[in-house]
């Protein structure tokens, strides 16, 4: 799409590391209605583990397709906060993007979508603190934009954005097709690298025939909802977000199987 085409809808959706105990974003949002009081603010989450981008770009990969064309999206995790790095945003489908340039926006935007720098001295608060981005430069640009400020005019055209590796699964020697724990939800699943896609790549329509072992622990065949599982045991199965999962029915797969953001993830064929 060109940036002519953007058509905001009033909805800002917010994706931060800040957590609800502190007010940051209470303050965030305040901003922005200060700007645009008929802005629609949704809270896409702020319980990203803290300085963890891969963990935030994973997040809004998953969600964004879910909301209408005009929709912005503001994601913040900002290791980076107060040094050179730039603010970017760009636009896909009829949704925007803004974000630091650090690698957040990389699952979403691709090598083809419209990108720009946004010009900070122009968006943000007279008053602009170096630990404090959301409010100071995030907020009112946001606001900005989804007030229907175009895009083509808020920042300097750019080529490329930070990316940031999604880690694949690959071949062992063995047959077996490796991944690993991408990231942990509150409940404690285990959401791996490996897809729905690359399930039916290695094993055609027969799914059933798998096996799926994590950190050398056996966890079975897949399955095709959590009920299936026996109380304290873990099961396999294909996600909300098309991502083989690792759980354990009313449990935490993760806190009783003691596994980490990384741990091995292994899917076989089962022998005949």
């Amino acid at each position: 799409m060109t940036p002519a085409e953007f058509r905001p809808n009033g909805i800002v959706a917010l994706l931060t590391d800040f957590g609800v105990r502190d007010p940051f974003v209470g303050v965030m949002k305040g901003v922005i209605l200060g700007i645009f009081p008929h802005a629609r603010l949704i809270d896409l989450t702020h319980e990203v583990e803290p300085q963890d981008v891969r963990a935030g770009a994973f997040a809004l990969e998953g969600a964004w397709r879910y909301f209408p064309e005009g929709s912005v999206f503001v994601s913040i995790v900002d290791p980076g906060v107060g040094t050179g790095r730039s603010v970017v945003y760009g636009l896909r489908d009829g949704r925007l993007f803004l974000g630091p340039d650090n690698g957040i926006l990389s699952y979403v935007l691709r090598a083809e979508d419209p990108v720009w720098r946004l010009d900070v001295d122009r968006f943000s608060l007279p008053q602009r603190s170096s630990t404090f981005h959301g409010r100071d430069i995030f907020a009112p640009a946001a606001a900005r934009l989804a007030q229907g400020y175009p895009p083509e005019h808020a920042g300097e055209r750019g080529s490329s954005i930070v990316r940031l590796t999604m880690p694949r699964p690959r071949l062992d020697r063995d047959g077996s097709l490796l991944g690993e724990v991408l990231t942990i939800d509150r409940f404690g699943n285990l959401t791996s690298t490996i897809t729905r896609e690359d399930l039916r790549a290695f094993a055609g329509a027969h799914l059933s025939n798998l096996a799926v072992t994590v950190a050398k622990k056996s966890v079975g065949s897949l399955k095709q909802h959590y009920a299936e599982g026996v109380q304290g045991q873990p099961i396999a199965l294909v996600n909300s977000l098309g991502h083989l999962e690792i759980a354990i029915r009313d449990g935490s797969a993760a806190k009783e199987l003691e596994l980490q953001i990384g741990a091995e993830v292994r899917v076989q064929r089962r022998s005949a």
